[in-house]
């Protein structure tokens, strides 16, 4: 059974202008590599809920799994393909798709070359481009902060893919 896509893709046709069905292929051919760095507070919930929001686009997701407790890969494993089983999370970047510009991170200390990263911060999130510091963070990390941490995370992300092509 295959995930249905009308509803993102509708959306990022009417934010691109663009035609749905042409929509459809280049998101299809867009990869996301995430990285993230489990042991700073709200990021491994932060990590599962933006899994689960990123793969409900029809985007191709690979995860780092370096410094990640195999349990946490697990289930992100498990529930991509509770979401859609014909697109699962690939552990690693792939010989076919190789890191890029989509390369996303949850942590204060992105790997270089990091399109876009964020960090929880209190009940709110920290979002950073390339070459953007992190300051001190402000609070500890809570349930609504790793919440608002993947929201605004996929929406940044939702966003670079769409205006790439608008």
């Amino acid at each position: 059974m295959s995930t249905d896509y009308s509803r993102p893709l509708r959306m990022a046709a009417q934010g691109s202008g663009l035609a749905e069905p042409g929509l459809r292929v280049r998101l299809e051919a867009v990869h996301l590599h995430l990285t993230a760095e489990p042991d700073v507070q709200g990021v491994t919930d932060a990590l599962k809920i933006l899994i689960a929001n990123l793969r409900r686009l029809p985007v191709h997701l690979d995860l780092a799994p370096h410094g990640l407790p195999s349990r946490l890969t697990e289930q992100c494993q498990a529930l991509t393909r509770a979401i859609d089983p014909d697109r699962p999370l690939s552990l690693g970047p792939t010989a076919i798709y190789p890191v890029t510009d989509g390369s996303v991170h949850l942590g204060p200390h992105p790997p270089r070359g990091t399109a876009i990263s964020a960090v929880p911060d209190g009940h709110g999130v920290r979002l950073r481009r390339p070459a953007v510091g992190y300051p001190t963070l402000a609070g500890t990390a809570s349930g609504l902060g790793s919440v608002m941490t993947a929201a605004m995370l996929t929406a940044e992300c939702f966003k670079t893919i769409v205006a790439a092509w608008g």
